[in-house]
């Protein structure tokens, strides 16, 4: 790339910036799936939509304000789901639930700067969600779908709604970490 073009594209982005001060959250989903008796690890990625409800969250979060939806108490959790539609802003669940998939939130997240070497999609402007799984739950056939909702039994709202990059089963033979990453970034 040429000097005057290089510098043309770093002014044009500092331009930007300096004229758009808002922050956006973007959002990676890593799915880790392991293989107890062999120890073959299996990652799956994903992407996620931040809903309407998780900005509100967010924004009321960074306002020290108490969200209208609570996503990371006692009740919420993860679900995950087989409907491979694409998530979209007003989504407040998973498409089609799988029965035994909600779960609660791992003790010590949601966290900036995650320590677990599992989760690549970590660093220190990141929260990351992490819920994990032992042999006995969560298994269940083509899952491709997930979210991060108030109510694992009956959610009224979702903080994300994501899709696996491709499906995959969990079985009574894997353990499941499933890393939840929201980045902020100003635009």
């Amino acid at each position: 790339m040429s000097k005057v073009v290089e510098t043309f594209m770093k002014k044009s982005v500092i331009d930007k910036l300096m004229k758009d001060d808002r922050v956006q959250i973007i959002g990676n989903v890593i799915a880790v799936i392991e293989n107890v008796k062999t120890g073959h690890k299996r990652i799956v990625h994903g992407v996620n939509i931040i809903t309407d409800k998780g900005d509100k969250f967010y924004a009321q979060m960074a306002c020290a304000e108490t969200p209208d939806d609570d996503f990371d108490g006692a009740s919420s959790g993860l679900r995950m789901g087989s409907d491979n539609t694409t998530p979209v802003k007003a989504n407040n669940d998973v498409g089609t639930f799988l029965a035994g998939t909600a779960h609660a939130l791992d003790g010590g997240y949601e966290k900036t700067d995650d320590d677990d070497p599992d989760n690549t999609g970590k660093g220190i402007d990141i929260i990351t969600w992490r819920y994990s799984y032992l042999t006995s739950e969560g298994n269940a056939d083509a899952i491709i779908e997930g979210a991060i909702v108030d109510d694992k039994v009956t959610p009224t709202g979702a903080l994300c709604h994501f899709l696996f990059a491709a499906a995959f089963d969990k079985t009574a033979s894997d353990t499941l970490k499933v890393f939840v990453n929201h980045t902020f970034n100003g635009v």
